[in-house]
């Protein structure tokens, strides 16, 4: 998927996102300021559930998500109150709509460079490890950033040293390592609370040697990768401890087979 075509896919949620909520908030509007049937409110409400569930399909945190959403409503509820109740926007209108929709789109779509890692850890100690300026920069991606791809990251850290910078992220992070991740990190000497569970966005633009993805569906099309490689991980949120362990050595086998090959 191109660049274009994910920008044109985001646009396109925040659109059906407004339409969603505003639709859904005029006909409960309609319902009871001008006396419309009580099935006109039903279906604004059910509408409204729509509007609920559209902005989770975005790539970025809710923060961000739903303050750019707010520029996208503005604009949307200018032009629906125009085209449905006649109330054309003024100047005024049309000069903050636009620098609202202006702004928002800045804070979404402005090139980022990635958040700051965390330290390269030792593999039995847990100390911290300085990143050698040649390393190849390798980014793992799942939906959460809560499980699989925090722990391929922290393997990268430690067993490829000197040779991987490495980073994960989320098409839709939870904003949390998961604690079972936690628990099985630190059987290996790794401690994963110094990790933070982050989205997509933050790498926009940046450049890497290899993005992987653990076979989760997602993509990062907006990340400069030279190689891009699906593992096919299966999620482990659900798993007893011991299916986890299984899971955690899969990932660290794939990891150092990945540094093997830069």
């Amino acid at each position: 998927m191109s660049d274009t075509v994910s920008a044109l896919r985001s646009f396109s949620l925040f659109i059906v996102a407004g339409v969603c909520e505003i639709g859904g908030g005029w006909l409960i509007w309609k319902w009871l300021r001008d006396d419309r049937p009580t099935w006109w409110g039903l279906l604004g409400g059910v509408v409204l559930i729509f509007y609920g569930i559209i902005p989770t399909l975005q790539a970025s945190h809710f923060g961000r998500v739903y303050a750019v959403y707010g520029g996208f409503f503005i604009v949307l509820s200018l032009l629906w109150g125009w085209y449905f109740d006649g109330n054309r926007p003024d100047r005024a209108d049309v000069i903050g709509g636009a620098i609202a929709l202006v702004g928002v789109c800045v804070m979404m779509y402005w090139p980022r460079h990635p958040v700051e890692a965390a330290p390269q850890q030792n593999s039995t100690t847990g100390g911290a490890m300085m990143t050698h300026p040649d390393s190849k920069r390798v980014i793992f991606v799942c939906v959460e950033n809560s499980n699989r791809s925090q722990m391929a990251e922290a393997f990268a850290r430690m067993h490829g040293a000197s040779k991987v910078e490495a980073f994960s992220a989320g098409s839709r992070p939870s904003g949390r390592v998961n604690s079972k991740a936690v628990e099985a990190m630190k059987e290996l000497g790794y401690d994963l609370t110094t990790h933070s569970s982050k989205g997509l966005d933050a790498f926009n633009g940046q450049e890497v040697e290899v993005a992987i993805t653990m076979g989760c569906g997602d993509e990062c099309p907006l990340v400069l990768a030279r190689r891009r490689v699906d593992w096919q991980i299966p999620d482990p949120r659900d798993m007893t401890p011991e299916e986890f362990r299984g899971v955690r050595n899969l990932i660290e086998a794939k990891v150092k087979e990945l540094i093997e090959t830069l």
